[in-house]
């Protein structure tokens, strides 16, 4: 109601069927609790809960989950994902503020964050699959690769500058074996409409 835009980025531990019926109940869980206007800290500890209260093959998630206001205000919880980067005219900023993943522990504490967005900021969260995509002589792909994509790319859309991270590792992994997802989420903040 007050034209906040929430967003939710994750990575699952594991693969096959129990790492998709975890994705699956954390999406419900989200769902059923997104609408309720609680903190992003309250959301990531709902999920917790009910996680750890009924445990799928002891799997865990890492979330990250924010709420981005009109004015450029962004509240969020970081519950064990990569540090999220922000870029723009003061250059790049890592967000180090965080928490245990979902899913491990039914008391571990989620604390919430805040910052601000100016008007061309870019706001990036992605998983390891990102940074530690391998090529074919076994060197990783990288945060300063990715700060390279986003010094390119920052003034295109969100649409764009995700897709030109996931070019980037895709050709830079080229040949070589992909052991992890990419997953990545790019919001840009273009100013209060």
């Amino acid at each position: 109601t007050d034209g906040s835009f929430g967003f939710l980025c994750g990575d699952v531990a594991g693969k096959g069927p129990a790492a998709a019926l975890l994705t699956s109940k954390i999406l419900g869980i989200f769902s059923a609790f997104a609408a309720v206007g609680d903190t992003p800290e309250e959301l990531v500890d709902h999920i917790n809960k009910v996680l750890t209260r009924r445990a799928i093959d002891a799997r865990y998630a890492t979330l990250l989950y924010g709420q981005l206001q009109p004015d450029g205000k962004m509240k969020f919880c970081n519950a064990g994902h990569n540090p999220p980067l922000i870029y723009g005219s003061n250059g790049v900023r890592r967000i180090e503020t965080g928490g245990m993943p979902v899913g491990m522990f039914e008391m571990a504490p989620y604390t919430g964050d805040e910052c601000e967005l100016k008007p061309g900021d870019v706001f990036v969260s992605y998983s390891d699959g990102v940074t530690e995509a391998h090529n074919v002589n076994g060197e990783e792909f990288g945060e300063a690769r990715l700060v390279t994509v986003l010094e390119r790319y920052s003034r295109g859309s969100s649409a764009i500058i995700l897709e030109q991270i996931i070019n980037a590792v895709k050709e830079f992994a080229h040949g070589a074996e992909q052991y992890d997802d990419v997953t990545a989420l790019v919001v840009k903040y273009t100013g209060p409409k």
